[in-house]
């Protein structure tokens, strides 16, 4: 009989103590995530219109088109070839060129799409991106679907607004078809980076 009123008299404490824990732990727990939820993430913007080239073949563009995120974090982005009918190329000679003061290239990852791909192991110091693809076994690789070329991530450096360029002066990403060795001709959508 002790025994039950002393086990009744720990319970009358106990269960309010665990209570309070309980509801402790919950809103504890409960202001974690929503700091997680209201902490900004990159937000995708709308694209940069995609400059059309008459007798383009194919086209590059970023997907998703804009992005915007704070100093410090880092987002993804795919750069998509999008052929127009079938065509086989022999390689690629990709340029991306954008700011380094502002922007910082953290990680290039290409899927195995050519033979081989050559990349400029100074990455984005110089604020260009030079990446060369090649299919060493005839008759080139061919294209008919929408394929991921490349993914990048990038780091937001400083506050601003800029671009992420496959065209620029000075230089340019050259597409290259089998048999004919000449230059394809593409549309291409640059990226648009704001940092705030």
């Amino acid at each position: 009989m002790k025994s039950i009123d002393r086990l009744k008299r720990i319970w009358v404490w106990l269960v309010p103590v665990l209570a309070i824990l309980v509801i402790y732990a919950t809103l504890t727990l409960g202001k974690n995530t929503g700091k997680n939820k209201t902490e900004q993430k990159a937000v995708s913007l709308p694209a940069v219109k995609v400059t059309e080239l008459p007798g383009s073949m194919m086209k590059l563009a970023f997907v998703p088109g804009g992005i915007s995120f704070q100093p410090g974090e880092t987002a993804k982005v795919d750069l998509w070839l999008t052929p127009k009918k079938g065509i086989n190329l022999d390689g690629i000679n990709l340029i991306i060129s954008f700011n380094p003061e502002f922007l910082q290239v953290t990680q290039i990852e290409t899927p195995k799409l050519f033979s081989s791909v050559i990349e400029d192991k100074e990455v984005g110091k110089d604020g260009k991106i030079h990446l060369i693809f090649l299919e060493e076994k005839a008759p080139g690789v061919f294209f008919q679907a929408p394929v991921k070329l490349l993914t990048l991530s990038i780091k937001g450096r400083a506050l601003g607004e800029g671009e992420m360029s496959l065209i620029f002066e000075g230089g340019e990403t050259v597409i290259t078809q089998t048999k004919v060795s000449k230059k394809v001709l593409f549309d291409y959508g640059n990226l648009k980076v704001v940092v705030n």
